[in-house]
């Protein structure tokens, strides 16, 4: 049985943990011990239900793109500075073994999905490995859709990696901007990722990242490859490792903050010590000053946790990307991994290690999101919200056949778990059984949107999505410009500060998640800076929602309590 923490035993870990930059890692260790496209039809729907602004609902999963006898899997999802929402996922048909890779878009917040126009052939004797994507950009004139993959020519072996740029407004294709013929090494698996929110010195006018695994009989390598002017070229490749191991998932992050504003970015990978074996130990290295320059060492995570070492795979990682610090003065990276806690399949932990000085450190400690029986967590994913600050998480759960979605502060305030927002987003679960689930913010909604795989006919792979927005109907020259909440995750008060453009009879009310109002504040402001206080100290902890209302105009934040 894995050890449950006492309430006061995780107050004291807690407290101990908020000196963590003076620890050493035996420390921190010793704090763990015995811790455990061919547009194949956009399928019709149900009219998608809209909730109510106070209320945040999951709709009816949507099916991205509806491909009867296509085997749809690799899924990867990303978000544009407007809310659009893209995916990419590689497609495969086993009657005549042909395959591509599907790009699909949505402008109206994934209820609707349309093929871009990318290669739309069923390619034979072409199978597609591994594919993400990444979309670049602050405004639609600009807006650039990278598309990374590996893929493999059967007839003779031969493994290509590439990455294609789009116009992500008008979906045309630009060019091929990397191109790399590896033989007969097989690249297995590719990740990338861009500083387009916070362009790293050195680059013009932004500068995008990649990464892929590539190993042999003999030698295993992970590679980085940058490109300092948005994608035109890629001069900037480093090896990250090599070794007589197999390094397969990879994953990039790009991270940056007041202290780190130089930006770097950061990369995880596994590293098995056989081709059959489930799991293996994670790494991680960064830049070590400038993206322009060299990584760090690479930095067993494993290693940090004697339940965790050789136990662990799928890594996914997420930088804080912000122009503010973690408390520790730093870039706050967290690295999530599914942990094979008995060592024979049979149980699984999400759990992670995290960092809020890696720009400048490789102090590293040990975080659990779900470590209990009879859970069986599996393929996590993690993204940073700039909108409350927060690391956003999902996985699955195999035994509930659930994806749950999961938040924490990135000033990590709990090493023993995430706040649960949301214990099993999808709509049905016995259809799950490879859904490496995604989750990423909609900075628009500044909520999650989520996709994933499910299971269709003969255990054909199925794109999914949901999210989980409150549609808030502000007007066109509202009173109510912009609002925030801090601090978010609150324990004990939280300050609204309202910015209005104009004079307003303000109903400010405090909300729970079925609507009940649990506090209302009436108020007459003139233009200008309104604070004001709701106490949440006796509240239970899960989420809430500050409503502000001003005539026929709502605007509605999003509140989490903790405790």
């Amino acid at each position: 049985m894995k050890k449950v923490l006492l309430i006061a035993s995780v107050v004291l870990l807690n407290m101990g943990l908020m000196a963590q930059d003076n620890l050493t890692h035996q420390q921190v260790d010793a704090m763990f011990a015995g811790s455990p496209a061919v547009n194949y039809g956009i399928e019709n729907r149900l009219p998608a239900y809209v909730p109510s602004p106070a209320v945040p609902a999951y709709s009816n999963d949507i099916i991205i793109n509806n491909a009867p006898g296509r085997n749809q899997r690799n899924l990867r999802m990303t978000v544009a500075f407007n809310g659009w929402l893209y995916a990419a996922y590689t497609v495969h048909n086993a009657t005549n073994d042909s395959s591509r890779i599907a790009v699909m878009y949505s402008r109206d917040n994934g209820q609707n999905w349309y093929s871009m126009a990318v290669p739309t052939t069923m390619n034979a004797g072409i199978d597609y490995k591994a594919t993400d994507i990444v979309v670049t950009g602050t405004d639609t004139n600009n807006l650039k859709l990278f598309i990374a993959g590996a893929l493999n020519f059967t007839s003779t072996t031969t493994y290509v990696l590439f990455v294609d740029e789009f116009n992500a407004t008008t979906g045309a294709f630009t060019a091929n901007r990397y191109y790399l013929t590896k033989g007969t090494s097989r690249v297995y698996d590719v990740a990338i990722a861009s500083d387009y929110k916070h362009p790293a010195v050195g680059t013009t006018p932004y500068g995008v990242g990649l990464v892929y695994s590539c190993y042999t009989s003999s030698l295993d390598s992970v590679v980085y490859v940058g490109s300092l002017d948005a994608g035109q070229t890629w001069t900037q490749r480093q090896t990250l490792a090599t070794t007589g191991f197999y390094n397969r998932k990879v994953s990039i992050s790009y991270g940056r903050s007041q202290s780190g504003s130089n930006g770097r970015y950061f990369v995880a990978w596994e590293r098995l010590s056989a081709t059959s074996s489930r799991t293996g130990n994670i790494l991680v290295a960064r830049h070590q000053s400038q993206v322009n320059g060299t990584f760090t060492t690479p930095k067993f995570l494993d290693s940090i946790s004697s339940a965790a070492i050789g136990l662990c795979r799928d890594p996914q990682i997420s930088a804080m990307d912000d122009t503010e610090d973690s408390d520790s003065s730093g870039v706050s990276v967290v690295v999530l991994v599914a942990r094979d806690y008995t060592g024979n399949g049979s149980d699984h932990d999400v759990i992670g290690f995290y960092n809020k000085r890696a720009h400048f450190t490789d102090f590293w400690y040990r975080l659990d999101v779900d470590n209990t029986s009879p859970t069986n967590a599996m393929q996590p994913d993690v993204n940073y919200d700039p909108a409350y600050n927060n690391f956003t998480c999902t996985f699955f759960d195999s035994t509930a056949l659930d994806l749950p979605y999961h938040v924490t502060n990135v000033n990590i305030p709990s090493t023993s778990g995430w706040t649960v927002i949301n214990t099993g987003y999808n709509d049905v679960g016995n259809n799950l059984r490879a859904p490496y689930p995604q989750v990423h913010i909609n900075p628009v909604a500044s909520q999650a949107a989520h996709a994933w795989i499910a299971e269709g006919v003969s255990n054909n792979g199925v794109a999914m999505f949901d999210a989980e927005y409150v549609f808030t109907g502000i007007q066109p020259g509202s009173d109510l410009a912009e609002a925030s909440l801090y601090p978010n995750p609150a324990n004990a008060s939280v300050l609204l500060n309202l910015t209005l453009s104009g004079q307003a009879n303000l109903r400010i009310s405090l909300v729970n998640a079925v609507g009940q109002e649990l506090d209302v504040q009436n108020m007459e402001r003139s233009a200008g800076n309104v604070q004001t206080t709701f106490d949440v100290s006796t509240l239970p902890a899960g989420i809430y929602f500050v409503r502000i209302q001003s005539g026929e105009n709502m605007l509605t934040k999003r509140l989490v309590v903790t405790h």
